[in-house]
């Protein structure tokens, strides 16, 4: 599972906020099922200083609405409608083939 946060207006988000970036009021903590949809990916050749490339990021829609961007482990292979599992690693999500 993976904490968000719900807001009576509609919005699901991840990581939890106390307050809804769209309305501005309280958010309800929830938590989203670990698997979904990619959405869009890439892959970045020329890294961030402090990270090696090749990286590679997918926009994943959860399953409950959120949306995750994610790190691929570059050896899968992924294409826009693939149902992936998202897993934890410390402070970053990585996303596999379900």
């Amino acid at each position: 599972m993976i904490p968000g946060a719900r807001c009576q207006c509609g919005k699901n988000i991840v990581p939890f906020r106390k307050l809804c970036p769209a309305c501005g009021k309280a958010m309800e903590e929830v938590e989203f099922e670990n698997t979904g949809t990619v959405l869009t990916h890439t892959t970045l050749h020329a890294a961030p200083e402090g990270f090696e490339a090749p990286i590679g990021i997918a926009m994943v829609g959860l399953e409950g609405g959120a949306k995750l961007l994610c790190s691929v482990k570059c050896d899968i292979e992924l294409s826009i409608g693939d149902h992936v599992e998202v897993k934890r690693e410390g402070e970053r999500y990585f996303c596999e083939h379900k």
